[in-house]
């Protein structure tokens, strides 16, 4: 995650992701484990996609 963070800073001049959301990132691998992190950031990254979507429709 700090290396997407970093690499939006770099790639776009701007901040596209804040150091808050890699600590809260290291904060839910420390809670749930290397394991499950992935799958907490899959469902995370799909429902916020679909809210997203259904958001530009409304």
């Amino acid at each position: 995650m700090f290396l997407i963070a970093k690499g939006s800073l770099f790639f776009l001049k701007k901040e596209g992701m804040g150091l808050g959301d890699v600590t809260l990132t290291t904060m839910i691998g420390a809670w749930l484990g290397i394991n499950y992190l992935f799958g907490t950031l899959f469902i995370g990254f799909l429902l916020g996609s679909l809210f997203g979507i259904a958001l530009y429709y409304i």
